[in-house]
């Protein structure tokens, strides 16, 4: 059936010009600044802010924070409050009513606007409701039915016949064999000790409830789709470290065939077995495998993208762009990071659109428009945080502050050293020097070896990359290029695919023989320096020791990292919570002082707590673990006020 192009072209158009609106309402929503108050009266200092002044909806909860100085006393809302404090707000009008010392009362009001209250505003949102509802209907009315079951039917096709159906029984032994060795390497380091990173994310984002957890951006250590999938996780199987790890497991074992698929419609089949056996044991991968971050999610979720570029690069197909855009945007949700390689996704089909010629309109209007189908999902699922938070945590955190441009340009050679530093250790001295061989072989030979690529895949993913943090001005943590090491492992083994050419003519197994080869050196690579980490659990030991020694009424005291990854391992082992410092301490009890250098136990205490030994005194040493020491202070020996 012959599909009625006039109407296709209408409802895209109609469904491109309400994403337009939408993006465009929510940078409205997200772009405002904070409300701040900035007072001095005599000696009296105020300052008042509102972390957002606009808000989705009315009673939309926002933070409110004040501090004043040399004041009687402050109210909220007819509440007494601190002189400086934080806390969530639910309304539209938060009064300040300020008593300073010469009995006068001043008042501040800041007003919280929703956004949605404003009728121009809402009739924005019913005008671009109506024009997706629209778009749909003309877009989706018989002839875009019949397209889409025929790309869909396509698409199988091409699976079935040019992935499934091709290759020797040899050939998918030696791929069953390089997965089964990558899912081992990676649950062999399943149960090592939880990190940092891990149990923070676990304390103040899975642990409470779901909407909390993927609402709360105060800091982006949260990655939400990887919270709300250990929300899951947690809510189904319990905290144990390896359940924790699940999403995190189970997106790095698939990353494994993803690539390989990634790398058969970019190469050959061969390129494609030797990329798995690169990817599959590589330690950096196992390791983000076995960590309870985003970045394993993320790196799958680009190559599924870039496995759905690669196909509309061959041609037209609306299923093929709707994962596309699906799989971007669940990378957004996973990290904002994949705003690097999500551009350089689109950069590279732009140019190929440009260099082929064939149907280059429609392709290049399907591009703008599922590209902005990835926008407006992304926002979506960001929704819960922008109404909670704004845009600003998200693209003005600490981590993503601009430098000077001649601290970002000395800074950028080192760092990209570290990268790769970080992606080779503990690989034998050669291997790298041959992955480079394999890098540059690809992309010399890159007209013979990928016909189907009419422009390099690693020039604009990379290239995008660098130009994209060069006007951010920010050098960000090596680990936020987890999604790149697949490419560069996928590229170097275009490389050596090529160079094998001559031997695979006459010997049909050589790329089997040498991808496990490969795996067997790099798994060896992995597993024998690292192997302490499968045993080392001084926490885990610890805490159970700690309970054992524990009273009723011991208050503990400890400091970041070390609080936060008791507080889990408390969880872990039914130890309650409350047996935290919280502003007080139990009379009969004792406090224990949780350090890793036996020396700072004095400081931890006066930091934490404000309290002091009495001088000539020192407390008992009752617990001590590889590098974890707890002593124990009886209230007699702590200093009494009148003595400070």
């Amino acid at each position: 059936m012959r599909y009625n192009t006039q109407r296709w072209w209408l409802g895209e158009l109609l469904i491109g010009a309400a994403v337009v609106l939408l993006v465009a309402s929510v940078f409205a929503i997200t772009s405002s600044k904070p409300l701040t108050i900035n007072q001095t009266v005599n000696e009296t200092t105020v300052h008042l802010s509102a972390n957002r002044d606009q808000t989705l909806f009315p009673n939309d909860c926002i933070t409110l924070s004040w501090n004043l100085e040399h004041i009687q006393a402050v109210y909220l809302n007819e509440q007494g409050r601190p002189g400086t404090g934080q806390e969530s707000f639910c309304g539209t009008e938060a009064v300040f009513n300020v008593h300073l010392p010469d009995e006068s009362i001043h008042v501040y009001t800041l007003t919280i606007d929703a956004w949605f209250a404003s009728a121009g505003n809402r009739a924005l949102i019913w005008l671009a409701s109506g024009l997706a509802v629209v778009g749909l209907g003309v877009w989706g009315w018989l002839p875009g039915i019949e397209r889409i079951r025929a790309d869909g039917s396509a698409l199988v096709h091409d699976i079935k016949n040019h992935v499934v159906s091709t290759g020797d029984g040899v050939h998918w032994m030696v791929l069953l064999v390089i997965v089964l060795a990558g899912v081992i390497a990676r649950l062999i380091f399943l149960s090592h000790e939880m990190w940092i990173d891990e149990v923070e994310t676990f304390n103040h984002y899975v642990s409470q409830s779901l909407y909390g957890g993927i609402s709360s951006y105060n800091d982006p250590n949260n990655h939400l789709l990887n919270t709300l999938l250990m929300h899951i996780s947690y809510k189904l199987f319990g905290a144990e470290p390896e359940i924790l790890r699940l999403p995190a497991l189970i997106t790095g074992i698939l990353t494994i065939p993803a690539l390989y698929g990634v790398a058969r419609m970019a190469y050959n089949r061969h390129t494609a077995l030797i990329a798995a056996a690169l990817v599959a044991p590589h330690w950096f991968l196992v390791f983000m495998s076995v960590n309870a971050r985003g970045y394993s999610i993320q790196t799958l979720l680009f190559l599924i993208a870039l496995a759905a570029a690669l196909y509309v690069l061959r041609g037209e197909n609306v299923i093929a762009w709707t994962v596309f855009a699906v799989s971007s945007a669940l990378g957004f949700f996973a990290l904002p990071t994949m705003l690097y390689g999500f551009a350089g996704i689109v950069v590279w089909l732009f140019l190929s659109f440009l260099i082929t010629r064939q149907n280059s309109r429609r392709r290049m209007l399907n591009l703008i428009l599922f590209s902005g189908l990835t926008l407006w999902l992304t926002f979506a699922l960001y929704s819960p945080t922008l109404a909670r938070h704004g845009l600003r945590p998200i693209t003005d955190n600490q981590y993503v502050q601009s430098l000077t441009w001649e601290k970002f340009v000395d800074g950028l050679p080192d760092s990209l050293e570290s990268i790769w530093n970080g992606w080779q250790i503990t690989a034998p001295a050669w291997l790298p020097t041959l992955l480079l061989v394999g890098c540059a072989s690809s992309i010399l030979l890159h007209t013979r070896i990928a016909a189907r690529q009419r422009f390099p895949l690693a020039v604009p993913l990379a290239g995008t990359a660098l130009v994209i943090v060069s006007i951010q001005q920010v050098i960000p943590y090596g680990r936020v290029w987890t999604y790149y090491l697949p490419i560069t492992l996928m590229l170097a083994a275009a490389g050596l695919t090529a160079l094998l050419e001559p031997v695979q003519s006459r010997w049909k197994h050589s790329a089997p023989i040498v991808s496990v080869c490969l795996m067997l050196i790099v798994n060896a690579s992995t597993l024998q320096p690292h192997a302490p980490l499968i045993a080392d659990k001084p926490y885990d030991t610890f805490v159970t020791q700690l309970k054992h020694e524990m009273r009723t009424g011991d208050t503990v005291v400890s400091y970041n990292p070390v609080y936060e990854t008791l507080v889990y391992y408390f969880l872990l082992k039914d130890i309650r919570a409350d047996h935290f410092y919280a502003g007080g301490f139990d009379s009969s009890g004792r406090i224990l002082i949780i350090v890793e250098v036996p020396q700072q136990w004095d400081e931890v205490l006066s930091r934490v707590t404000g309290a002091q030994i009495t001088p000539g005194k020192k407390p008992e040493l009752v617990l001590k673990h590889k590098k974890l020491s707890v002593y124990a202070v009886t209230p007699d020996l702590l200093q009494s006020p009148d003595d400070t």
